[in-house]
């Protein structure tokens, strides 16, 4: 079978007429604009760099600070500076970076089109790019921290207060969930159990009306059956010829 290319996505700005400068102009009013609404964080500063290649170009946002707000978690400051990267890592990014990150990435992915099968190494983009944190920014903190152990334990116990917090919140979220599933999941099957108790009810009915109608018929006299099915007949038969029926019924009367 021969390869077909699949469906393209678009972002919800894309434009098919705009260069990758002119999409990276749009980005940066648009990170003015989230700061503006709050979707960003106030002391927010990002950069957006274009470049050119032989393959296409590239848009990358870079998160430079979150003004007074952390980039990197103070257990992963405490375990930087005392391993120097070495074993396995505590969370690195605040919740706060996190989101600003989400946020960045999807105001890029506004303007983007992809047309890429990965499966067989084919790309169809109008530009790459992604967001990120810059690596000056998470080495100054790193700096900081060192020239200032006392704040980072005393930022330490307020993240892991608001991570306990988050938790809890989150855990309970999810038993909310998980009863409001149950309780859904009771109230279908109740409903299941009216809706084949009603057909069961509406079967023995239609079944004793069936019988009864039977018994009724058997009960009959040969000339009742007969005028009986006469008068279906009758009921069936266009209206010029009730009078000729009617006589059909006189005579049987006189029988």
């Amino acid at each position: 079978m021969p390869w077909t290319p699949p469906e393209p996505s678009t972002g919800a700005k894309y434009e098919d007429r705009l260069s990758t400068k002119e999409i990276a102009a749009r980005v940066r009013i648009d990170i003015k604009s989230a700061l503006k609404s709050g979707a960003l964080p106030q002391g927010t500063s990002a950069t957006v760099r274009t470049k050119y290649f032989s393959g296409g170009s590239s848009i990358d946002v870079t998160l430079r600070s979150l003004g007074a707000t952390r980039l990197q978690t103070a257990a992963y400051l405490k375990w930087r500076i005392a391993c120097e990267d070495r074993g396995e890592s505590p969370e690195r990014y605040t919740p706060e970076a996190k989101a600003a990150l989400k946020t960045l990435e999807g105001l890029l992915k506004a303007y983007h089109y992809d047309g890429s099968d990965s499966s067989v190494d084919y790309f169809c983009v109008n530009f790459y790019g992604h967001a990120s944190i810059h690596w000056e920014a998470e080495k100054a903190e790193v700096d900081a921290a060192k020239a200032h152990p006392e704040d980072l334990e005393a930022t330490g116990a307020r993240e892991a207060a608001a991570t306990a917090e988050r938790e809890r919140a989150e855990w309970a979220a999810q038993e909310t969930e998980h009863r409001l599933y149950a309780w859904t999941a009771t109230l279908l099957r109740y409903l299941d159990a009216v809706v084949a108790e009603s057909k069961a009810e509406a079967k023995a009915k239609a079944e004793a009306e069936a019988k009864a109608r039977a018994t009724a018929w058997e009960a009959l006299s040969p000339l009742a059956r007969r005028a009986a099915l006469l008068e279906v007949e009758t009921a069936e038969e266009p209206t010029e010829h009730e009078h000729e029926t009617s006589a059909r019924f006189s005579l049987l009367e006189v029988d």
